[in-house]
This record gives structure tokens, C-alpha cells and sequence, in this order.
């Protein structure tokens, strides 16, 4: 069954493209949410929030009842969100080169250069080149997050090639 899903996604590039801007928002919304409801305050994006008028609604969320009862461990904190931001930098590349049809090769750049800046601004900060504190996990996350970006390709690769039943709705 899921195999027939992925393959009536990939059918078509509306499809994909959609399914990128999808996965796109859903990783950038989680990161954002971790950011918001669980670290300090006095960061910059809260200036941005209260720029934005929303500082009652994220104060609010953040005194929920459902989030005191969850201390989620440092890396869910620290390193979880930059990883989701990745991966949804990724997703937006993805949809925008599924519209431009530049075939799989372009999937592969987007992925290496991806992980190749987030893994290298890393090692960066071990070595003092980067701004920054190093951190395993931030170098663990993005690997893992890479690999989902991968593995999207990959099925770009399997499901473009496969056809599509004649018995499915092969509609837009």
C-alpha cells in the first residue's frame, strides 16, 4: 500500500513539489516550535515574536500545562531544531528544483551542498573557524538529517521510474 502511495506522489511533479513544501513546513514548524516553547527567553527571535505581536500567544503556549510537564533532554533543545531546519531547507530546495525538473542530479547537489554546510560549519566551531560551540549532537543530527534528505532522493530516484497503475486515479 505504501508502495502505491509513493508511487502516485511521484507520478507527478505538482506532486512532488507538494510534498516537499509539506514536509518542508511540517520540520520547519517543529524546530520553531522546540525553539519557542522551550529555550530562554531572552533570545533574539523572541524580539522577533514581540515584533510581530504574538509574545501573549507564545507565553501562553509556553505556560501550558502539557508543556511544564515535558523537560525534554538538551539535545531535543539544542540540536533537534537546527537539524529540522535543515532538513526543511532541503524540502524547499527540493520543491522548487521538482518544478524546474532538473532531474535527479540536481537532488544529489542540493543534498551533498546541504550537508556539506551544516556538517562543515560544525567542524568549524571545533576548530575555531565558526562562530559557534561545537556539539556531538548538533554533528550527529545533522548526519541523521542529511540521510532523511537522502533518502528522499532516493525515492525521487525509485518512484519517478516506476508506472503507475492503470487501475489508480492518475489525476492532478
Amino acid at each position: 500500500m505504501l508502495n502505491r502511495a509513493l508511487t502516485w506522489i511521484y507520478a507527478t511533479s505538482r506532486r512532488r513539489t507538494a510534498l516537499h513544501i509539506f514536509f518542508s513546513a511540517l520540520t520547519l514548524s517543529l524546530g520553531t516550535l522546540i525553539y519557542v516553547v522551550y529555550r530562554p527567553a531572552n533570545i533574539l527571535v523572541f524580539e522577533w515574536i514581540a515584533f510581530v505581536g504574538l509574545e501573549d500567544f507564545v507565553a501562553t503556549l509556553r505556560s501550558s500545562s502539557v508543556v511544564l510537564a515535558f523537560e525534554p533532554p538538551e539535545w531535543v533543545l539544542y540540536s533537534l531544531p537546527d537539524m529540522l531546519w535543515v532538513v526543511s531547507f532541503g524540502h524547499a530546495i527540493f520543491a522548487v528544483l521538482t518544478g524546474a525538473d532538473t532531474g535527479l542530479k540536481g537532488f544529489w547537489v542540493a543534498a551533498i551542498t546541504i550537508g556539506a554546510v551544516a556538517i562543515g560549519s560544525e567542524v568549524g566551531q571545533a576548530f575555531g573557524v565558526v562562530p559557534g560551540t561545537f556539539d556531538w549532537w548538533d554533528l550527529l543530527l545533522y548526519g541523521a538529517g542529511i540521510l532523511w534528505l537522502i533518502f528522499f532522493t532516493l525515492s525521487e530516484a525509485r518512484f519517478r521510474s516506476q508506472p503507475i497503475d492503470k487501475r489508480s486515479d492518475n489525476h492532478e
